[in-house]
């Protein structure tokens, strides 16, 4: 807020935002996406995404980023029907003109919040987005097909192996900036930390395909993600794959599940 008063600033948070409902070219989930309308009031977007890994898409940079001109019923839909697919519907439809990548100070273990930070005192800066991704997947130790929303991308625009072997980098080399991020685990992906009170009672909380037989007596169970919805017999569940992690809050206190801290 200081810097926007310094500078003579408009700030705008798209959460808030009217939304245009725009058509998307050759999609792969969406047919339309709504897009804050501030987006198409100025001749020059610039993306400035921090270095994080993250729990859903392997790593959230560029590519990712551009979910912040979604409204936040949509940001969820995205989980509902692929997430890693409807991120590239998203760059197919709309795009930046410079990106820069935070990375000095960035996230690993678990993002995009509650991870531990990394100090890498970096900052990078590309006109294409997927370059910078891609960049930037090689300094955090990640492979392609460990981030599927950059290789749907890659492949939805018919990028060859060749053509990004071609991506110049100018400054520092790949190797004497890379620093192998420690990734998500599976004890780390629930963001309970994220509660805003603790639940009244015990809930068993299942993920994954693999459940235990018998299941646990306790009545109160919470199905996360599509992958275990039919099997666990839950009475809450949270959908999508992957599911909307912060949709954790709201089904508690909608069910009177959640003591006020």
């Amino acid at each position: 807020m200081e810097l926007t008063k310094t500078y003579h600033l408009p700030l705008f948070n798209f959460n808030q935002s009217e939304s245009i409902r725009v058509p998307v070219p050759h999609p792969l989930v969406l047919e339309s996406i709504p897009i804050a309308r501030e987006y198409f009031a100025v001749d020059t977007i610039i993306n400035i995404p921090v270095m994080k890994v993250h729990y859903a898409t392997g790593i959230t940079l560029a590519l990712k980023n551009l979910k912040g001109f979604l409204p936040p019923e949509e940001k969820k839909h995205f989980h509902e029907i692929g997430l890693d697919q409807a991120i590239v519907d998203l760059n197919n439809t709309i795009t930046t003109h410079l990106t820069i990548i935070d990375a000095i100070q960035g996230m690993e273990k678990m993002g995009p919040h509650g991870g531990d930070p990394v100090l890498l005192n970096l900052v990078m800066a590309g006109e294409k987005n997927w370059e910078v991704d891609y960049v930037g997947m090689k300094i955090m130790g990640y492979s392609l097909p460990e981030v599927r929303h950059l290789q749907y991308y890659l492949e939805s625009n018919g990028i060859s192996a060749k053509r990004i072997e071609e991506i110049e980098i100018l400054g520092e080399p790949i190797e004497s900036v890379r620093y192998p991020f420690k990734k998500v685990t599976v004890d780390t992906i629930i963001p309970c930390t994220f509660l805003e009170g603790p639940p009244i009672s015990p809930i068993d909380i299942f993920l994954g395909s693999l459940l235990p037989d018998p299941l646990p007596a306790n009545p109160l169970r919470l199905s996360f993600g599509n992958c275990c919805l039919r099997q666990s017999h839950s009475s809450l569940s949270i959908p999508g794959c992957p599911p909307y992690p912060f949709e954790l809050n709201s089904i508690l206190k909608r069910n009177l599940l959640m003591r006020k801290k």
